[in-house]
């Protein structure tokens, strides 16, 4: 019976989204931009997390300078607590990055309700895996190969709730909200 998502979700409202249910989703282009918004403020957070955390790594990890790959495996792991932590406090606070904010864009739970951490740091994670993918393709077969890094949005277009594919694996949607005034 709960696994129903279209009978549950289209009459029940979780008392913390000041949103419907019969939210629309959100349109790819709205997506794409607000990801770009989010990502630069992910990337300018990571620099200025790098610039204080190398030196201590570096001073902590390494065994010698001739071994970086101890530093790059640690603060590999750092950036992706730092964005699981970024994007997590967000989604499980009001269901908006700042860029979703801007574009009127919200995720949530199937159910309409809010996310809770295990499932924000899922939903990052699997949003992760189609950009390193296209990173390496990227770096492997040449510049076009970038492009790659699109295709967790590809189930966007087939799903008839706009899932891009970290939403599919945790559950979750993202709506477009109504202009407000």
């Amino acid at each position: 019976m709960l696994g129903d998502n279209t009978a549950i979700a289209t009459f029940w409202i979780h008392p913390a989204v000041t949103t419907t249910a019969l939210a629309l989703p959100a349109p790819l282009w709205r997506r794409l931009v607000s990801f770009g918004y989010d990502g630069l403020l992910y990337l300018a957070l990571l620099m200025a997390v790098y610039v204080l955390a190398t030196p201590f790594v570096a001073a902590l990890v390494a065994r010698d300078a001739g071994t970086p790959l101890h530093n790059f495996a640690v603060l590999n792991a750092c950036g992706f607590l730092i964005g699981a932590g970024f994007f997590g406090w967000f989604w499980t606070h009001g269901g908006q990055t700042l860029g979703m904010r801007v574009w009127r864009l919200r995720v949530r739970r199937l159910d309409g309700g809010p996310l809770r951490w295990p499932i924000a740091v899922i939903r990052f994670a699997a949003g992760l895996g189609p950009i390193l993918l296209g990173l390496w393709l990227g770096k492997a077969f040449g510049a076009s190969a970038y492009g790659a890094m699109l295709l967790g949005y590809l189930p966007c277009l087939l799903s008839s709730r706009g899932q891009a594919f970290n939403d599919l694996v945790a559950g979750t949607e993202v709506i477009e909200l109504p202009k407000v005034g």
